[in-house]
């Protein structure tokens, strides 16, 4: 299953879904792995591993209404 994000704007005024708003949703981010903190002598497969430091990013999220000429 292909992973997604869906957005609901609603009119204030109405309490309806807003018309002729464009949205976008951007997401760039940057993972860190577990480092390896010691491999065992006896048998390479046997490994500790550090902490993994956080993962960080953006979350960018624009809203633009459509001109009503359109």
């Amino acid at each position: 299953m292909k992973p997604s994000v869906s957005t609901h704007v609603l009119d204030a005024a109405g309490g309806e879904p807003a018309r002729g708003v464009r949205v976008e949703v951007s997401f760039e981010a940057e993972n860190h792995p577990w480092d390896t903190a010691r491999v065992s002598d006896a048998d390479p497969l046997v490994k500790v591993y550090t902490d993994p430091r956080p993962p960080y990013g953006v979350i960018g999220l624009t809203l633009r209404r459509e001109s009503r000429g359109a």
